[in-house]
């Protein structure tokens, strides 16, 4: 379940996903595609939490996209992830 985080001007949604034994390499460190995934669970929580229609807004550009992404940490395989 996310959570939401309103303040004066900003607004983010952190959004919690378990990492898998199929998302990770031979060390139990999740392999770097599956952050991209996570990060659209994130968007999507994001844009439910801002009224969005996802589904309809998605067509019409009104929900916002990735720029770039920069991840600064190590998912271990059975470990609950935020972002």
């Amino acid at each position: 379940m996310p959570r939401h985080h309103v303040t004066a001007n900003r607004r983010f949604v952190e959004s919690r996903v378990r990492v898998r034994y199929k998302d990770t390499d031979q060390m139990g460190i999740a392999h770097h595609s599956n952050y991209v995934v996570w990060f659209e669970i994130g968007r999507t929580d994001l844009c439910r939490e801002a009224g969005l229609d996802y589904g309809r807004s998605r067509s019409s550009a009104g929900c916002w996209s990735f720029q770039r992404s920069a991840v600064a940490t190590r998912a271990r395989i059975d470990t609950m992830t935020r972002f």
